[in-house]
Formats: structure tokens, C-alpha cells, sequence
């Protein structure tokens, strides 16, 4: 029986995809519907959005790793700048307390504490019950 492949999970800016669209939004449709249909023909189901300017994209393979356990057990190996770019990405593609919250202290543990705080509030508005996501955010400028 094969392992499970890792899902890729990727965030780059409209601007670094060609296209023939004479505006952003039919250029934005274009790339979704081009990125889909590759991933597609590999037999791979994707999630493509863009918005704020930035493609996001989720491919899992038929037998493949849910995106959001690959990135947590990437978390949990210590693989934390592993993770950042699909935390990040899928942080600006869903509302999820968990993928916010661990994006957050996945900044916070990299040095970037200001920048963690946007992801551990969102967390609390998305779930009050994540108090875990509270404490970094205590006494930093509330």
C-alpha cells in the first residue's frame, strides 16, 4: 500500500500568472480555472481562490493527507517555517480557529510577534472558548 502524499498548499500574487484577460477579475478566473483543470488532470482535488491580489491554492491527491493535518503534524515535527506559507495561505483562504491560531503562534515562535496577533484575535472572534489564543494577546496592544 503507497504512503499518503502531502498536499500542496501555495500563495503567490495574480501578478506572477500569465494570462490573455484584458481585466483582473476575468484574469483571476482564468487562473483558477487553469490551476483547477491542472490539478485535475492529475487526478488531485483543488481549492483555488483569489483575493487581496493573491492566488491561494489546496491540492490533496486521491490518496493524500488532509491539508490542515499535514500542516499541524509539520507543527507538532517542529517544522515550523515548513508550515508558515501553507498556515498562510490558508489563513486567507477560510475562517478556521484552529489554522489561526496555530499561524499565529507559528509567527509568534519565529520572532514575529506583532504579526501574530491579527490571526490570534481572529481565532478568539471565531471561538471565545480558544483561550489558549488570549494569552499572547493580553497586554500587547489592546
Amino acid at each position: 500500500m503507497p504512503s499518503p502524499k502531502a498536499p500542496e498548499i501555495y500563495q503567490k500574487p495574480l501578478t506572477e500568472f500569465p494570462g490573455s484577460s484584458s481585466s483582473q477579475d476575468a484574469h483571476a478566473e482564468e487562473v483558477i480555472t487553469r490551476i483547477s483543470l491542472e490539478y485535475a488532470s492529475k487526478g488531485w482535488n483543488a481549492a483555488v481562490t483569489v483575493n487581496d491580489g493573491m492566488v491561494r491554492v489546496i491540492a490533496v491527491p486521491e490518496s493524500g493527507i488532509g491539508p490542515k493535518e499535514y500542516l499541524l503534524g509539520l507543527l507538532r515535527s517542529g517544522f515550523i517555517e515548513d508550515a508558515l506559507p501553507g498556515l498562510e495561505a490558508m489563513y486567507g483562504m477560510m475562517d478556521d480557529a484552529d489554522i489561526d491560531y496555530n499561524y499565529g503562534v507559528a509567527l509568534s515562535e519565529l520572532g514575529r510577534i506583532e504579526e501574530s496577533l491579527d490571526p490570534l484575535k481572529r481565532c478568539l472572534r471565531l471561538d471565545p472558548e480558544y483561550t489558549n489564543a488570549a494569552i499572547p494577546c493580553i497586554d500587547l496592544h489592546e
